[in-house]
């Protein structure tokens, strides 16, 4: 299928590489965002202000953020250069500036990683090999200076290393958390810590809202 071909749903237009992907074909069928659940459920918590999204694929929950919950801005973190090309297609086919994507993964460390795909018709569940690659790999202690209200983390099982190079940004500014994958003990005992707690568990892949 030709890269111009767009699904459109609740108003909001995407495109993809292969038209056929898990994410789009879901979209397509149900005629709504993909977790939408999850995403309406963020909509009515009214969080006014900086969301982080990271693993953003192909902006889905970016544009759902800057769309329907009136995000002051999203800063969203896409490794994978195919998926980057197209949410920054993606934004713009809704309008959004693309001042705020950034083509790296996040982690504990700074470094280089590259990416594996398991499933060509779910691209979205790319996961990353730190060590020798051609991607950058950051921590999100290093590079957030804004007041963040809410942070997503969908990254394919590296949420705690995610988690743990952004202690300084939880501690601060104690966001929303929204993590797909259970937490190790260690960022559970962090957590609760700060007086965080888990909210709900949503999605077929396991997903959860820690709020304080």
């Amino acid at each position: 299928m030709g890269h111009s071909e767009t699904v459109e749903v609740m108003g909001l237009k995407f495109t993809h590489w292969d038209m056929d992907d898990h994410i789009i074909r879901t979209m397509k069928r149900r005629n709504k965002i993909y977790e939408y659940d999850l995403l309406w459920t963020l909509k009515r918590m009214g969080l006014l202000g900086v969301y982080v999204d990271v693993g953003a694929y192909i902006g889905t929950h970016t544009i759902f953020f800057s769309k329907y919950c009136g995000a002051e801005k999203v800063i969203s973190f896409e490794p994978c250069k195919q998926s980057f090309k197209y949410l920054r297609k993606n934004c713009i086919l809704n309008g959004i500036p693309t001042d705020n994507l950034i083509n790296a993964a996040v982690s504990d460390k700074d470094g280089r990683c590259a990416t594996l795909t398991s499933d060509e018709s779910n691209t979205g569940a790319t996961k990353i090999v730190e060590g020798d690659g051609n991607i950058k790999c950051v921590r999100l202690d290093d590079c957030l200076d804004d007041l963040i209200v809410l942070l997503k983390i969908d990254v394919e099982g590296m949420q705690d290393k995610v988690i743990r190079g952004a202690s300084k940004v939880i501690e601060t500014h104690k966001p929303t958390i929204v993590v797909e994958g259970e937490l190790d003990k260690g960022n559970v005992l962090f957590l609760g810590s700060l007086g965080y707690t888990n909210i709900g568990q949503y999605c077929a892949t396991p997903t959860f809202i820690w709020r304080r």
